[in-house]
């Protein structure tokens, strides 16, 4: 599909301005710099009921000007008008279903066998892209073929149609963190609209979620990933996650309920000072350099000026909040 511009784009409700409204997002050339097609990307949205908010997140992926775009929408049997904004779209989209399905998990893995994107995601129907995400993404992944599994370390969040994104930066995120012996919520979360892998990746972890999860099924392929490859982080911001009141703490109870279930499963670290093993890691990084050290190595990409490529720094830093 060819990238849009918002002039293609049906006009926004009344009253609705910015991004992705009534702001102009990216509009890509047919090839990238280097001359090489753009990779295929595919954007899986899975939705319920969420009317209030699904039109915006469409918005923010179909602005993205993207020319080599998959975006399927997966609606679970919606009554609220959500299929009267998903036909607004129709034309854009590269398929797309309503009817009853075994949750969201399930949607998102049907979505995933109706594409064939070499780059994937899903972004849920009350979340949102920057305008530059998919551009930031392609790029990393063409520029840096040893990235598999891309998220950020920079997160941000915004209150319903509310316009001040509230951001945030943890250090590195690496295996050790991932799989530290302490509670979730002081190590903090993978973004997961934030974040995108290779198909390949995908596959070799089993090309499927585990659905018996309703909640932590995204923490539950995560931990699937690591068995696999390393998670790399960019300082760019790439998805905002939305809160509002249709969202319900006891969800989020039953999230870490599950995600915690999940980790106990696999093996843990103890949590030990980070300073002692950095140096140590230091230190045996010069006898084996290849190594990763106490699995405290954290990988990175970032731009850089001087070549105007994106480079994969390898470093041991400390990790989480």
């Amino acid at each position: 599909m060819p990238g849009l511009s918002l002039a293609e784009l049906p006009a926004p409700p009344a009253g609705r301005t910015g991004w992705p409204w009534t702001a102009e997002g990216m509009h890509l050339p047919d090839l990238m710099p280097d001359g090489r097609p753009w990779p295929r990307i595919c954007v899986i949205t899975p939705s319920f009921n969420q009317a209030t908010y699904l039109e915006s997140t469409i918005r923010s992926i179909l602005l993205q000007g993207y020319p080599n775009l998959e975006y399927v929408i997966m609606d679970g049997g919606s009554t609220d008008g959500s299929i009267e904004i998903i036909e607004k779209y129709r034309p854009w989209l590269w398929y797309w279903q309503s009817k009853p399905d075994d949750g969201q998990y399930a949607a998102i893995q049907a979505g995933f066998e109706k594409s064939s994107g070499e780059i994937m995601a899903w972004l849920n129907s009350d979340d949102l892209y920057f305008p530059w995400t998919l551009r930031t993404v392609a790029e990393i992944f063409s520029g840096l073929p040893e990235v598999n599994w891309l998220s950020t370390i920079v997160t941000a969040e915004v209150g319903g149609f509310e316009e001040n994104i509230a951001f945030s930066q943890r250090r590195g995120m690496n295996r050790r963190w991932f799989f530290e012996a302490r509670p979730l919520q002081k190590k903090g979360f993978i973004q997961q609209e934030s974040t995108f892998w290779r198909r390949t990746l995908w596959e070799q972890a089993g090309a499927c979620f585990d659905k018996s999860l309703h909640y932590a099924g995204d923490l539950e392929l995560w931990a699937r990933f690591w068995q696999h490859t390393e998670l790399v982080s960019t300082s760019t911001p790439l998805g905002i996650f939305r809160y509002h009141a249709g969202q319900k703490t006891n969800q989020y109870q039953e999230y870490l309920r599950e995600a915690e279930q999940v980790l106990k499963s696999y093996p843990s670290y103890w949590r030990l000072p980070v300073q002692p093993l950095r140096l140590l890691a230091y230190l045996l990084k010069r006898w084996n350099k290849e190594k990763n050290w106490f699995q405290i190595r954290y990988y990175h990409a970032q731009y850089m000026i001087h070549s105007w490529k994106w480079a994969l720094t390898k470093t041991y830093r400390s990790p989480g909040g």
